[in-house]
Protein backbone atom coordinates (compact mmCIF):
# COMPACT_ATOMS: atom_id res chain seq x y z
CA UNK A 1 0.00 0.00 0.00
CA UNK A 2 2.58 2.47 1.00
CA UNK A 3 4.76 1.75 -2.17
CA UNK A 4 1.39 1.98 -4.47
CA UNK A 5 1.23 5.23 -2.42
CA UNK A 6 4.45 6.79 -3.12
CA UNK A 7 5.27 6.50 0.21
CA UNK A 8 8.36 4.84 -0.57
CA UNK A 9 11.86 5.74 -1.58
CA UNK A 10 12.27 4.66 -4.81
CA UNK A 11 16.41 4.25 -4.27
CA UNK A 12 17.21 1.20 -1.96
CA UNK A 13 19.06 2.95 1.17
CA UNK A 14 20.75 0.72 3.92
CA UNK A 15 21.69 2.13 7.03
CA UNK A 16 25.42 1.37 8.12
CA UNK A 17 27.61 2.15 11.08
CA UNK A 18 30.04 5.12 10.94
CA UNK A 19 32.56 3.01 11.23
CA UNK A 20 31.45 1.41 7.60
CA UNK A 21 30.74 4.52 5.84
CA UNK A 22 34.20 5.58 6.56
CA UNK A 23 35.46 2.75 5.62
CA UNK A 24 33.79 2.43 1.81
CA UNK A 25 33.94 6.63 1.49
CA UNK A 26 37.43 6.70 2.00
CA UNK A 27 38.05 4.42 -0.83
CA UNK A 28 36.32 6.79 -3.30
CA UNK A 29 39.06 9.22 -4.53
CA UNK A 30 37.97 10.88 -7.76
CA UNK A 31 35.19 13.65 -8.69
CA UNK A 32 34.97 16.01 -5.74
CA UNK A 33 31.05 16.25 -4.47
CA UNK A 34 28.76 18.91 -5.04
CA UNK A 35 28.27 22.01 -2.22
CA UNK A 36 26.44 20.31 0.20
CA UNK A 37 26.77 16.95 0.01
CA UNK A 38 29.72 16.95 2.40
CA UNK A 39 28.95 15.26 5.68
CA UNK A 40 30.54 15.03 8.71
CA UNK A 41 33.05 11.57 8.22
CA UNK A 42 36.83 13.39 8.29
CA UNK A 43 37.60 12.24 4.61
CA UNK A 44 37.70 14.44 1.70
CA UNK A 45 34.06 13.32 -0.23
CA UNK A 46 34.75 11.89 -3.69
CA UNK A 47 32.13 10.35 -5.48
CA UNK A 48 33.79 7.99 -7.66
CA UNK A 49 36.70 5.26 -7.45
CA UNK A 50 39.51 5.12 -9.09
CA UNK A 51 40.30 2.56 -12.17
CA UNK A 52 43.06 1.26 -10.01
CA UNK A 53 41.26 0.26 -6.89
CA UNK A 54 39.86 -2.96 -7.65
CA UNK A 55 37.79 -3.66 -4.14
CA UNK A 56 34.59 -4.97 -5.09
CA UNK A 57 31.81 -4.57 -2.38
CA UNK A 58 28.20 -6.53 -2.29
CA UNK A 59 25.78 -5.79 0.21
CA UNK A 60 22.31 -8.59 -0.02
CA UNK A 61 19.39 -6.70 1.87
CA UNK A 62 16.51 -8.24 3.10
CA UNK A 63 14.52 -5.65 4.26
CA UNK A 64 10.67 -6.32 5.27
CA UNK A 65 8.08 -3.76 4.50
CA UNK A 66 5.11 -3.81 6.47
CA UNK A 67 3.12 -1.87 8.05
CA UNK A 68 2.13 -2.47 12.27
CA UNK A 69 0.66 -0.78 14.96
CA UNK A 70 2.74 1.27 17.05
CA UNK A 71 2.17 2.26 20.72
CA UNK A 72 2.93 5.83 21.58
CA UNK A 73 3.38 6.40 25.36
CA UNK A 74 1.97 10.14 25.99
CA UNK A 75 1.74 11.29 30.30
CA UNK A 76 0.32 15.04 30.38
CA UNK A 77 -0.34 17.32 33.59
CA UNK A 78 -3.22 19.37 33.24
CA UNK A 79 -2.16 23.10 34.45
CA UNK A 80 -4.65 25.14 36.17
CA UNK A 81 -2.89 28.95 35.59
CA UNK A 82 -2.60 28.88 31.86
CA UNK A 83 -4.15 26.02 30.92
CA UNK A 84 -4.31 26.93 27.76
CA UNK A 85 -0.31 27.39 27.34
CA UNK A 86 1.52 24.19 26.60
CA UNK A 87 4.94 22.94 27.48
CA UNK A 88 5.32 19.72 24.91
CA UNK A 89 8.37 17.16 25.61
CA UNK A 90 9.06 14.37 22.89
CA UNK A 91 11.64 11.76 22.03
CA UNK A 92 12.10 9.80 19.19
CA UNK A 93 12.21 5.56 19.42
CA UNK A 94 13.60 4.12 16.45
CA UNK A 95 16.57 3.26 15.61
CA UNK A 96 18.66 2.29 12.66
CA UNK A 97 21.78 0.82 12.54
CA UNK A 98 22.70 -2.68 15.18
CA UNK A 99 23.76 -1.41 18.15
CA UNK A 100 22.08 2.21 17.80
CA UNK A 101 21.07 2.80 21.39
CA UNK A 102 20.43 6.93 20.55
CA UNK A 103 16.77 7.13 21.38
CA UNK A 104 18.04 5.36 25.17
CA UNK A 105 19.28 8.25 27.01
CA UNK A 106 16.74 10.68 25.60
CA UNK A 107 13.52 8.25 26.76
CA UNK A 108 15.69 7.93 29.84
CA UNK A 109 15.45 11.85 30.68
CA UNK A 110 11.50 12.02 29.48
CA UNK A 111 11.26 8.79 32.03
CA UNK A 112 12.80 10.89 34.66
CA UNK A 113 11.02 14.30 34.31
CA UNK A 114 7.80 12.63 34.32
CA UNK A 115 8.56 11.16 37.73
CA UNK A 116 9.94 14.17 39.50
CA UNK A 117 6.44 16.06 37.95
CA UNK A 118 4.39 13.21 39.42
CA UNK A 119 6.42 13.60 42.79
CA UNK A 120 6.33 17.40 42.74
CA UNK A 121 3.05 17.03 42.02
CA UNK A 122 1.47 14.27 44.36
CA UNK A 123 4.26 14.98 47.40
CA UNK A 124 4.21 18.73 47.54
CA UNK A 125 0.58 19.69 46.26
CA UNK A 126 1.96 21.66 43.65
CA UNK A 127 -0.04 22.82 40.99
CA UNK A 128 0.99 22.88 37.38
CA UNK A 129 1.41 26.64 35.87
CA UNK A 130 0.56 25.31 32.39
CA UNK A 131 -0.49 22.14 30.46
CA UNK A 132 2.42 19.75 30.37
CA UNK A 133 2.83 16.72 27.59
CA UNK A 134 5.43 14.53 27.74
CA UNK A 135 5.13 11.89 24.86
Amino acid sequence: EAQANGDVPSIPVQPISYGDAFHFMSQLSEHSVPDGWNGELNITYKILQSSDNTNVTFIEVNNVQNISTINNVIAVIYGTIEPDHMVILGNHRDAWTFGAVDPNSGTAVLMEIARLLSDLRDKVRLEAWTYISIM
